[in-house]
């Protein structure tokens, strides 16, 4: 008979065979690569449509979509810090805070894939982040059509930063309008607001 070792009692897994603790071992180390090899290069393009400060940082064809589509809805902890370490070389300014776009209306705030994002890329460079946007009503889906038929965000309650300097940052943009309307909330109070978008999905 085999018995439960240190190992499987701490990882629950003492009820599986030996043979299928290493599989789930294995399985559990494999990491979701989202940049296919070759296509590691980071290329800026300038969103001018969105605000003049605002760059995206890779182009849909570069990446792995379907796992990035599954992160937007699994909020893979090692996807999450893929993306967010592509951030890191393009931050060189002083930032007080780091703010997202808001969720959608299916996206529930407290599980929102950007959040996450934005969480991770503050622990990396020590920029507090602060969400600004309460969650969209009218935006139920995603993509060019959905934004562009889009109501302008509403600031958070909580939201009183004015006469700082504010970095956006959000996961994908398409047409632009959503950083744009997210750029005209913030500069109204006074903030200086430079973008940065993980991927283009615009064409």
């Amino acid at each position: 008979m085999i018995t439960p070792n240190l190992l499987s009692i701490a990882t629950d897994t003492a009820h599986l065979p030996v043979w299928d603790i290493f599989r789930w071992q294995r399985r559990k180390k494999e990491k979701k690569i989202l940049i296919p090899e070759g296509r590691e290069r980071i290329t800026l393009r300038h969103h001018k449509g969105a605000f003049v400060g605002c760059f995206s940082l890779r182009l849909k064809k570069n990446i792995d979509w379907g796992l990035f589509k599954l992160w937007k809805e699994k909020r893979t902890p090692s996807v999450t810090d893929q993306i967010a370490r592509d951030f890191l070389p393009f931050i060189r300014n002083h930032y007080d805070y780091i703010t997202t776009a808001p969720p959608s209306a299916k996206r529930t705030p407290s599980r929102y894939c950007v959040y996450d994002l934005a969480k991770n890329i503050s622990k990396l460079t020590g920029i507090p982040f602060a969400p600004a946007f309460a969650q969209k009503t009218d935006k139920v889906y995603h993509g060019r059509f959905a934004s562009l038929g889009q109501s302008k965000p509403r600031l958070l309650e909580s939201w009183n930063i004015r006469n700082s300097s504010i970095l956006f940052v959000d996961d994908c943009i398409t047409s632009g309008t959503t950083a744009s309307l997210c750029y005209e909330a913030l500069v109204k109070l006074g903030n200086h607001v430079d973008g940065l978008i993980w991927v283009s999905a615009g064409g």
